[in-house]
């Protein structure tokens, strides 16, 4: 083991660390204060933060640690609460945060991590020998000796054991776990080398990336940078450091210490998995001719944090040599025209107020442009008491981005705004006052780098001179700009005055609803109480209160209202109970209610509900609404719990809430027109037979339901006990339970009543319907039969009202449910799909060619179909041109072969998993096939046409389990027909191209239709005959030639000069034979464009010209067992407007028979492509 010599000695344990004994607690391992006003071992906080941190020195080094709570700073004797000094956060900054501590008599070593916002947190012991925590700060300088702290064992004690720290990473807290690894490195774009001129601010030197692995985020807690280099450290006048990413600054601007150091300590965090790119930048000093031609670099030197660190330190970028020659421009800072200048107090409410206004004047030497500003918010209030903050540049509004902390508010101009020289520019930030009552707002430059200008001439950023006006801020809090020390703008203060009150309807606490004499406690109104800046109490609320009677015959009055409270949304009363009383009000209303006494509305809304009584005098169809007429002269005595001013309530119109209609208390029963009715099957458990309808909409209070009588319609007598535990469902709650449940008896009558008493009474709110569920169990061993669960015409409803007691007469239309018929089991049936493949042409050797859709259907329940037969129903093909066939519900559940001939080849297929259709419901089934290979020694066979079908006639090989009954559950269902898939060795696609022009025009070789056919990848495809269909008017057509235009040497495939004429059509048919008088062959996925011109004249005002591509309506006429012809057979057949060849035949030819015509070409439609339109 070693033995270390730092400022004391330090003793280690086989496997622990034992740090300093004989020392006071909390006291510093050795002493050299450096931050002016705070001593060792001093007890520092910020004004506003609770959190109390013991400062300790040693050396040039500055470490805090946290007192974790009061109980624990109770524990040491010799701290006193009035010694806690308070300090700046700019002072608090400058400490490192230690975690490390010992306690007196423990050899151990700790790691503490206190939980935010808490006075808890974990311990984690440092288990590990001096030698490797001494090897751990190369890699994470966390690991410092100099750093411990020793503590009492109270304090220690305070701390949650968690996880050994045992690796160069120190734990956070929450059950132990290290953090992410931070990596670090030089960035391949950090500045060149360059120079820096006098007054020249944000000079870069070095770009360092910051990366957190995806562990988690990674805090930095400080950084420090050292200068290097030929060159003295007032060559610099102070370091920064920017976040390249908005090009913001990170902290304050730090001068160079003794050892030629820059220490930054403001917490820096990188989230998981991101890089940060931070650059580190100097502000130059005023006159830089004592140090010209020095060169100095700026190097990255140590990096604090509890994660491990990966990448060499130090990291330095290139070098800036000092400039004494160049003088780039200036500008100077004043106080703007619309500066407020001196302190002010303004209400809550006040909007686009001018919190503060500084002018830029740029110098004679080069234009600026103003990039960014950021204006520190240094009073009371908070960022929540503004709104609408923006900074305005005379004719723009920019929305300002406040800060984390909510103190800075800040502008980057995506357009910096540039300054010509001699001229200026005012900025203005301004705002909403919202809230925040006696606190105080004002809005500074704190550093004079908080605005951002750089020269348009020689691209430095440069450090403006702040003009001083000679104010002193403190005198008055009027505006103050200083020369020479932060903050170089001080704003005037604006405290912010008493806060107001503003009332306003709430309908949606209390809509307008229906009401009931007699009854207690109802909602007559409501209103939201709206309060900015303060707690606003007021002494006196006087309601309005308005009757109708409309009715008719004697009625209530406002004295006949009761029990009148303001009560909040959670029902605690906050003024009242009052009665109503009597009397003709001049603003409106027939009585008040007064309610007297202090009420506090906190900032913010609160709802408030009128209740009250409303006796028996009042009739039908009276209305009841209630106000403040006006709030104005109704809420009064009302004062500013901070400021204690008067608060004047708003509008100084009327506010009446929703107004109510008496009505007395009513309820309609129906039953439901769901569930359909449907087969079910027997067994089942949970079965919703018939869903009961009780509307109170017309009811003027809460409807509480006991009892409910329901018919049962037994289609075949003597069958009602097969329906068992009958239940009403209001949503998830059984209303009947235990021995309530109603299981019915068998009965020779075919209606039963079934009585329902509701251990859970069913309560229908007023002006609301519930549906409520009959629900039940199917004997497994019930025979067929049918049942409707439905309601008499004098159904025994029992119903009161809930708020008057009084029996409620019930509305009942008298119906039968529908009807739900018994079954042993499930029934299901297919069909082809509306969306099955039409007829279509595909190449060879091609998977998953979508053959067919089957539409299957479930009835009763569902259906796991686990077996099918399908079958080749087309004469034409046998087993072997399908390779394989596949069955897809998504993913692929089952594949087969089909053996034999077509018209009797057949594949059964077992369903691995089960192809579920779900109870009363549809579901698709997708067929696949695998088309065989043609060609010599390949079963395929070009010309043969597939069909895979259900096969329904072999019914004992098309089978399911039915869910409910687990019985196999056989289809009932017909073979189905599907289109047909015709199998070439190739297939050719056809597309219209368009004419460089359709404008009409005389000429020897018009274009006139253009067109594209492309061979399948997999094989050439020949071309022997096109046709084309023309018309005319007022224009001749004649010597017409096919070009082939796909090379820039176009080639004549065929001409004809004279056009027959077929039915008042003109038609040219065209052989594409080369001077070889072989067809045009198109290589395996390529393409040859075609385009006819002709010889057109006669064209004037008005003439056109159509033409357009044949297709064939129909397949080739072929005699049994052949399939394709010889192109000249093909050519005298009926439909022969477009001769192709798939070459499948063995020493291809015009005379093999492997050709055929247009009919379903891809792009070729039977109607014939788009026709090509030309005109004048």
């Amino acid at each position: 083991m070693s033995k270390f010599k730092k400022i004391i000695s330090i003793t280690t344990s086989i496997t622990t660390i034992a740090m300093v004994s004989g020392i006071a607690m909390l006291a510093p391992l050795a002493a050299g204060a450096v931050v002016t006003g705070v001593a060792e071992g001093d007890m520092i906080k910020t004004a506003d933060n609770p959190d109390i941190y013991i400062a300790k020195y040693v050396g040039s080094k500055q470490f805090k640690r946290l007192i974790l709570s009061p109980s624990v700073f109770n524990s040491y004797g010799h701290l006193k609460w009035e010694n806690v000094k308070t300090v700046s956060q700019a002072t608090l900054d400058q400490f490192t945060v230690s975690t490390l501590v010992r306690a007196e008599g423990d050899p151990k070593v700790y790691n503490l991590y206190p939980t935010p916002n808490s006075d808890i947190g974990g311990k984690h012991w440092v288990n590990m020998t001096a030698e490797q925590f001494t090897s751990c700060n190369t890699t994470n300088t966390l690991f410092d000796w100099d750093s411990v702290y020793q503590i009492n064992a109270a304090d220690r004690d305070s701390y949650t054991v968690s996880t050994d720290d045992t690796t160069c990473t120190l734990s956070t807290e929450g059950g132990g776990g290290t953090v992410s690894a931070l990596s670090v490195a030089l960035a391949s774009d950090t500045p060149v080398a360059s120079m820096a001129p006098a007054n020249a601010a944000r000079v870069g030197f070095t770009k360092v990336n910051f990366t957190a692995s995806s562990a988690g985020s990674v805090t930095i807690n400080s950084l420090t940078v050292q200068r290097t280099g030929l060159a003295v450290d007032a060559a610099i006048g102070s370091v920064m450091l920017i976040d390249t990413a908005d090009d913001s600054q990170l902290g304050l601007n730090q001068v160079l210490n003794a050892n030629h150091q820059a220490i930054f300590p403001d917490a820096i965090v990188i989230p998981a998995g991101t890089t940060k790119s931070i650059l580190i930048a100097a502000n130059m000093p005023a006159s830089t001719a004592a140090y010209a031609g020095q060169v100095v670099t700026l190097s990255l030197v140590a990096v604090t944090t509890a994660s491990s660190i990966s990448g060499t330190l130090p990291i330095t970028g290139n070098y800036n040599t000092i400039n004494a020659s160049l003088a780039i421009g200036t500008a100077s800072i004043t106080v703007g025209a619309l500066d407020p200048g001196t302190a002010f107090t303004k209400e809550v409410g006040v909007t686009n107020y001018n919190f503060s206004s500084l002018k830029v004047t740029a110098g004679s030497v080069e234009d600026v442009s103003v990039n960014s500003i950021r204006w520190n918010q240094s009073g009371s209030a908070a960022s929540s008491d503004l709104a609408n903050v923006k900074v305005n540049d005379g004719t723009t509004d920019y929305a300002a981005t406040i800060s984390s902390d909510g103190k800075y508010y800040s502008v980057n101009f995506a357009t910096p705004i540039v300054i010509a020289k001699g001229l200026s520019k005012e900025f203005t930030i301004k705002g909403d006052i919202a809230n925040g009552s006696a606190r105080t707002i004002s809005f500074d430059i704190y550093r004079n780098t908080d605005i951002v200008i750089k020269g348009t001439t020689y691209g430095y950023s440069l450090i403006p001179a702040f003009v001083s006006n000679g104010v002193t801020h403190a005198t008055a809090y009027a505006t103050a700009i200083s020369a020479t020390t932060s903050p170089y703008f001080a704003g005037a203060h604006v405290t912010i005055g008493t806060g107001s009150l503003r009332v306003d309807k709430n309908s949606s606490a209390a809509p307008a609803a229906n009401v009931t004499e007699g009854a207690t406690g109802i909602i007559l109104g409501a209103f939201d109480f709206v309060v900015l800046g303060e707690e606003v109490r007021p002494t006196s609320i006087i309601l309005s209160i308005d009757i109708a009677q409309i009715g008719g015959g004697a009625s209530g009055s406002s004295s006949d209202i009761t029990n009148i409270v303001l009560a909040k949304a959670d029902g605690t009363v906050i003024a009242g109970p009052v009665n109503g009383v009597d009397g003709l009000i001049t603003e409106g209303g027939d009585g008040t209610a007064t309610f007297s006494g202090s009420v506090s509305f906190p900032v913010g809304t609160t709802a408030v509900i009128v209740k009250g009584n409303i006796n028996i005098d009042f009739q039908t169809n009276d209305t009841i609404a209630v106000g403040l007429n006006t709030p104005f002269t109704k809420v009064t005595g009302a004062t500013g719990a901070t400021t204690g001013n008067a608060v004047e309530a708003t509008p100084a119109s009327a506010v009446w809430a929703n107004t109510m209609t008496v009505k007395a208390g009513a309820l309609a029963v129906k039953v439901s027109g769901s569930p359909a009715a449907q087969s079910v099957v027997r067994g089942i458990t949970g079965f919703t037979f018939a869903n009961l309808i009780f509307d109170a909409t017309a009811s003027g209070e809460d409807i509480r339901i006991t009892s409910v009588a329901v018919q049962d319609g037994a289609y075949t007598a003597n069958t009602q006990a097969f329906i068992q535990s009958l239940q009403l469902w209001d949503g998830t709650t059984a209303l009947n339970i235990g021995s309530n449940v109603v299981n019915p008896t068998n009965s020779a009558t075919a209606s039963t009543t079934l009585t329902f008493s509701l251990n859970n009474p069913l309560v229908v709110t007023k002006g609301t319907i519930k549906s409520i569920a009959l629900k039940g169990n199917i004997s497994g061993s019930a025979t067929a039969s049918s049942h409707e669960f439905g309601l008499a015409a004098a159904a025994a409803i029992s119903a009161t009202g809930v708020s008057t007691g009084q029996d409620i007469g019930e509305a009942v239309t008298a119906a039968n449910g529908q009807k739900m018929d018994i079954v042993v089991s499930g029934q299901w049936s297919v069909q082809l799909d509306s969306a099955s493949p039409s007829a279509k042409l595909s190449a060879n050797d091609i998977t998953g060619v979508e053959l067919t859709k089957l539409r299957f259907r479930a009835t009763g329940e569902q259906i796991n179909i686990t077996n099918l037969r399908l079958q080749l129903t087309s004469a034409s093909s046998t087993g072997v041109d399908l390779v394989a066939v596949s069955l897809w519900d998504g993913t692929q559940v089952a594949s087969g072969v089909f053996i034999g001939a077509g018209g009797a080849a057949t594949a059964d297929f077992v369903l691995s998993p089960s192809f579920v259709i779900p109870k009363n419901d549809e579901k698709v089934l997708i067929i696949k096939g695998d088309i065989a290979k043609i060609g010599t020694g390949f079963p395929g066979t070009s010309g043969h046409t597939i069909a895979v079908d259900f096969d329904g006639t072999t019914a004992a090989q098309d089978y399911g389990v039915g869910y409910d009954s687990g019985a196999n559950v056989f289809t009932y269902s017909a073979d189905t027909a599907a289109n047909k898939v015709t199998m070439h060795k190739s297939v050719p696609t056809v597309s219209k191209l368009a004419l460089g022009t359709n404008t009409l025009a005389n000429g020897s070789a018009v274009p006139i239709y253009k067109f594209k056919v492309t061979a399948d990848t997999k094989g050439d495809i020949d071309l022997y005959r096109v046709t084309f269909r023309f018309a005319t008017t007022t224009a001749t057509l004649t010597n017409l030639v096919l070009y082939d235009v796909t090379e820039t040497d176009e080639v004549a495939v065929q001409n004809d000069v004279t056009l027959p004429t077929y039915s008042a059509d003109n038609h040219l048919t065209l052989e594409l034979n080369d001077v070889a008088a072989t067809p045009r062959t198109i290589p395996a996925g390529s393409s040859r464009t075609f385009e006819l011109r002709g010889a057109v004249s006669g064209v004037t005002t008005g003439s056109s010209l159509t033409a357009q591509l044949e297709g064939d309506a129909a397949v080739i006429a072929t005699v049994n067992g052949t399939y394709l012809l010889i192109a000249t057979d093909v050519a005298n057949d009926v439909n022969n407007d477009f001769i192709w060849s798939d070459r499948s035949a063995d020493l291809h030819a015009v005379g093999t028979a492997d050709w055929t015509n247009g009919y379903l070409v891809s792009g070729l439609p039977s109607s014939n492509l788009t026709p090509e339109v030309l005109s004048k």
